[in-house]
């Protein structure tokens, strides 16, 4: 029986200009689900190599650009209309 050729982590290797994108990417505050499809790897792998290398990476669920909701910002919003089922009036 021979031995697998690959191990757990068998995924392309990182190189320089990779890590030099995700640097980039986390500074710019960039979601962890968008910096795995510009470098064309899982999520996890982004994860990991982050860890590895000491990169900072955003928090998970929160807008990567601060809260921009109306109420942060201030602004009042009429109140939501419900479509007219059954009119009852």
């Amino acid at each position: 029986m021979t031995e697998a050729k690959t191990s757990r982590g068998s995924g392309r290797e990182w190189t320089d200009d990779d890590v030099r994108q995700l640097r980039e990417l986390a500074a710019g505050n960039t979601p962890v689900g968008v910096m795995s499809v510009r470098l064309r790897r899982s999520e996890d792998a982004v994860r990991s190599k982050a860890e590895a290398e000491g990169i900072p990476l955003p928090p998970t669920r929160r807008p990567p650009y601060g809260d921009k909701s109306a109420e942060a910002e201030g602004i009042s919003l009429p109140p939501t209309r419900r479509p007219p089922y059954g009119d009852k009036s």
